[in-house]
């Protein structure tokens, strides 16, 4: 019964859009457009490749965001002078990056939860290989 459905249209998708010229600039779209020798085997590798870039844009923009929001809703006084702070130099407007010199304590704030929380492994792993007296801490042989 599995084998009996049509197949599934998603990966043709963005192809026709190309074909049709509607599709908005992208990395899929500039995959496309390489008309002799694309890099990549075929469809299946480019869209393992396409949706990992993707992917790596989700998780380093909606981890940070969120422990934005988490700390921003935890810590009311701050949310209150970021927003302060955005009213008097944007003037109502949404911030953008040419705002952010004028921004220091929304900077200051965003800078912080990235420190409190990073997205990505900022340390490693230390395992001595052999018995440390050079400081004050002895650092032990792990087995």
């Amino acid at each position: 019964m599995l084998h009996d459905r049509p197949p599934n249209p998603c990966p043709y998708i963005p192809r026709k859009l190309h074909e049709a010229g509607l599709a908005r600039p992208s990395w899929t779209r500039q995959y496309l457009e390489i008309e002799k020798t694309p890099p990549l085997s075929g469809d299946k590798e480019a869209s393992a490749a396409l949706g990992m870039l993707a992917l790596v844009g989700i998780f380093t923009v909606a981890g940070p965001l969120n422990y934005f929001l988490v700390s921003m809703v935890h810590h009311p006084q701050w949310q209150a002078k970021c927003q302060k702070e955005i009213d008097e130099a944007c003037n109502g407007q949404m911030p953008t990056i040419p705002d952010s010199p004028k921004l220091p304590i929304l900077r200051a704030c965003i800078k912080e939860t990235m420190r409190w929380r990073p997205n990505v492994p900022t340390g490693t792993i230390f395992i001595a290989s052999r018995l440390s007296n050079e400081t004050d801490h002895k650092i032990r042989r792990c087995a």
